[in-house]
């Protein structure tokens, strides 16, 4: 049986209620479903973290649905899923078939969610963009083209929130197994295709990883349960938002940081404005409302953000929306600030995801080091990276703050200063 966690511990003194009363801001409004993928290397933990955490939320007052792997599925009904063993054309429609019969689940489950009228988190056993961790480019390429589907509406249009769990073959060897008969991989194998994985959904906007720095099994859960409070907008004491002032020869080309080569990078733009809030209710100040567009070649996705304080605890939550809710919250607008046009570059070193960010539309164009962790202890700064100072907790470095007309990034000295 797992410890009780330090986030079921501070859960007990939280109160829940308003939370679930207000999932999108308005009393009347459908709560909204939070659909959360886990995914990571063969023997990560998914298993038991999608038990505990299916307990620890229904305890909280969520509806919980477990949606699961179609790979084990299909393996338990005959099919195959060593795919190195077909032609091109078979595992193309393998993968294709594997696809459609995890997107119809997903969909179901989220049906039923709406049908019950409930807040509700749809707990995903893998997502969609696994399965390109186990094929070529080719042929992965030829799977989207049958489904008629791309790379961003598979990662960034399905999931709040996507959990990587690194597999136990990296850092935890002596626990590696081959439980699952859907699993085949020796430690080597196991390793790779975490990496793969791990690649495969890099540059979601809220994109986690789990490793095994930890004492125990059980801290790898809590983890998991921090992240996913996180996500639904509960309050986390364990998780650390950090940012950084850094130093850059070129912002607008965010290579020229020089990240090493095995590191692999996801670069885009987004357009961010911040809105009028709405009420929250009298507990509740400091309201922010976040719109966000992000754009990667031609295509598009949408973001609302929403941060606010309650109870004397700060309150992040985001979900995903359509063009059509964009477009008319947009309307919405502060006049008193504008609009940031960023660049953001996503990647991962040492198990830490980061983020360098790039304002754009300011001159001079300020950058930053973005990173979400879960203790300020395990945090460290790539290498390659020339910090110039520590500006997580200053209102000046803030977006409302960088977003006011009046703001003028020429009047900062730090640039001028040794780096950190």
């Amino acid at each position: 049986m797992l410890l009780v966690s330090t986030a079921q511990r501070g859960y007990n003194n939280f109160n829940f209620s308003s939370v679930l009363g207000q999932q999108t801001g308005a009393s009347n409004a459908t709560p909204h479903i939070y659909k959360i993928c886990l995914t990571g290397g063969p023997c990560a933990g998914k298993t038991t973290a999608l038990t505990y955490l299916q307990q620890v939320l229904s305890q909280k007052g969520f509806r919980v649905f477990c949606v699961p792997e179609a790979a084990t599925l299909l393996m338990k009904g005959g099919a195959m899923i060593n795919v190195s063993t077909f032609a091109f054309n078979q595992a193309v429609k393998f993968q294709t078939s594997l696809m459609k019969t995890q997107m119809s689940l997903e969909d179901h489950f989220t049906e039923l969610a709406k049908n019950e009228n409930l807040p509700s988190v749809i707990l995903c056993d893998r997502g969609l963009m696994d399965g390109s961790a186990y094929v070529s480019e080719e042929l992965w390429s030829a799977v989207l083209d049958e489904v008629g589907l791309s790379h961003m509406q598979l990662r960034d249009k399905r999931y709040d929130g996507v959990i990587h769990m690194v597999t136990a073959a990296d850092g935890a060897s002596s626990f590696y197994n081959k439980g699952n008969e859907a699993r085949y991989e020796n430690l080597k194998q196991a390793v790779d295709v975490d990496r793969r994985l791990r690649h495969a959904y890099l540059g979601h906007s809220r994109f986690f990883i789990v490793d095994n720095s930890v004492s125990h099994f059980n801290s790898k859960i809590d983890k998991c349960v921090d992240i996913v409070s996180k996500i639904i907008g509960f309050p986390s004491p364990s998780n650390h938002h950090k940012k950084f002032l850094i130093r850059i020869s070129n912002p607008e080309d965010h290579a020229s940081l020089g990240f090493p080569p095995e590191c692999k990078i996801d670069t885009f733009e987004v357009i961010e404005t911040i809105i009028k809030p709405y009420p929250q209710g009298n507990s509740q100040e400091d309201i922010e409302i976040y719109l966000r567009k992000r754009q990667f070649i031609n295509a598009y996705s949408y973001t609302q953000e929403i941060r606010y304080t309650t109870n004397h605890q700060r309150i992040v939550k985001s979900r995903i929306i359509t063009a059509r809710e964009y477009l008319e919250l947009i309307q919405q607008k502060m006049p008193t600030l504008n609009t940031l046009q960023k660049r953001r570059t996503s990647f991962v070193y040492e198990n830490q995801a980061y983020t360098i960010e790039t304002i754009l539309n300011i001159e001079g164009q300020p950058t930053f080091l973005r990173a979400e962790t879960h203790s300020d202890d395990s945090f460290t700064i790539p290498p390659f990276i020339s910090v110039v100072k520590d500006v997580t907790s200053q209102k000046l470095y803030s977006s409302p703050n960088l977003a006011h007309v009046d703001f003028k990034y020429q009047q900062l000295p730090e640039l001028a200063g040794p780096a950190v």
